[in-house]
């Protein structure tokens, strides 16, 4: 996992296809240290909101940024440390994480757990700041949303949106540290309040199989639409199944609210849900040994696995073309792959799909142990290089 780095800011205004030139974006803004996840918002008049995650000596500690104009320069942002996760494990950063939305006001909310101490009780938190600067001390409130006295507690890869004011959520709840199940959660009003929040269970069809990654997207009615993502049982590189989830009504409660339907098989862990502005809705995922980057589309009747089409959008050869990094001589030059693909789907304001995404980029590399009197060479493959693309494609 990233250690003891900073975070870094970026902006190009230049419009989608200018903004392919990486001469057209500001010089980076370093902001805070020891980063290992940062999440961007940003309100409506354009004005940039960041959830930092760090390393701390107990757990993740979260930080909030704020700059509310001439954001290439770095004395126009500000911070302030929220909370600490203690008791947590830090070891996600290969998977999405979605925790953190703005409401339609442009106030700030996300969702974090603990898993011990921290002059805290156990359990899954949704912060919220309703103050005009949230980079002020004492602006942030957090509400318990799930404790169990009797099992510590928390929970994974939160998913947050918002219908209005209205925050729907979908995330994996954990009791000591072994998952049990995803949950849809959502709250209508004064959601400061534990009782006002409801929650409605996605069981896997298979009953005892846990999901392992998932996004969640509101149609133009407000009605929630899941991706959902089952493992593969061996690699996770082959097999696995991808379901699509929908809930029209009365999707608070049960066991039963969401119906859902496969529709893709080997391909579609980190999954990200998107509705369009024409109302249809696009899946994006790593594509596995098919391809670092697929798509998925439905333009109707999306709960027929016959409505879904699918497209490879970017190949490992295609970034290599594009991206090739140096790699220590001990590596085999030839043999190298990008893998891992975690994407942030967006739409221009012509509609263009435009995928900012994370990949991994691994190599076959030799050692020779010094102390083996065979002198024998070892084969391993590492990973070589973390890195962020930002990618455009036309409607389907």
């Amino acid at each position: 996992e990233p250690r003891n780095q900073a975070a870094y800011y970026a902006y190009c205004g230049a419009g989608t296809v200018a903004c392919a030139d990486p001469s057209k974006w500001n010089t980076l803004v370093q902001i805070d240290t020891q980063v290992n996840e940062v999440q961007v918002q940003v309100t409506t008049d354009g004005r940039p909101r960041l959830l930092i995650r760090r390393n701390g000596k107990r757990g993740y500690e979260y930080d909030y940024w704020a700059c509310e104009a001439q954001c290439g320069d770095g004395q126009n942002w500000s911070g302030l440390f929220v909370t600490e996760a203690a008791g947590v494990e830090m070891r996600n950063a290969y998977m999405p994480q979605r925790s953190f939305a703005l409401d339609s006001q442009g106030r700030p909310r996300f969702v974090w757990s603990n898993g011990w101490g921290n002059s805290r009780s156990h359990g899954v938190y949704y912060a919220f700041c309703d103050e005009a600067d949230c980079t002020q001390p004492d602006t942030w409130q957090h509400l318990q949303l799930a404790v169990r006295d009797d099992k510590t507690t928390t929970a994974d890869y939160a998913t947050l949106v918002f219908d209005g004011d209205k925050p729907r959520l979908v995330t994996r709840i954990n009791y000591s540290g072994l998952p049990v199940e995803t949950l849809y959660y959502d709250c209508d009003g004064d959601c400061s309040q534990r009782y006002n929040w409801a929650y409605s269970v996605l069981p896997h069809p298979d009953g005892n199989k846990q999901w392992a990654s998932w996004d969640l997207a509101l149609d133009k009615d407000g009605r929630p639409r899941i991706a959902l993502y089952e493992p593969a049982s061996i690699d996770i590189t082959v097999g696995g199944k991808l379901f699509y989830a929908w809930c029209d009504t009365n999707c608070r409660f049960g066991d039963d609210a969401f119906q859902m339907v496969q529709v893709a098989g080997g391909e579609g862990q980190s999954v990200d849900l998107a509705i369009d502005p024409n109302g249809r809705t696009h899946m994006v995922y790593d594509a596995g040994q098919r391809g670092i980057l697929g798509q998925m589309w439905c333009d109707t009747n999306c709960t027929s696995a016959e409505s879904w089409q699918r497209r490879i959008l970017e190949t490992s050869e295609q970034l290599t073309q594009d991206l090739a990094p140096a790699s220590p001589l001990s590596c085999d030059q030839q043999e190298r792959v990008w893998f891992d693909a975690i994407p942030q789907v967006a739409f221009d304001a012509q509609g263009k799909l435009v995928v900012a995404y994370d990949a991994t980029n691994y190599a076959r590399c030799y050692t020779v142990d010094p102390a083996d009197p065979t002198h024998r060479i070892y084969s391993e493959v590492k990973r070589i290089w973390w890195a962020v693309r930002l990618a455009q494609f036309a409607q389907p």
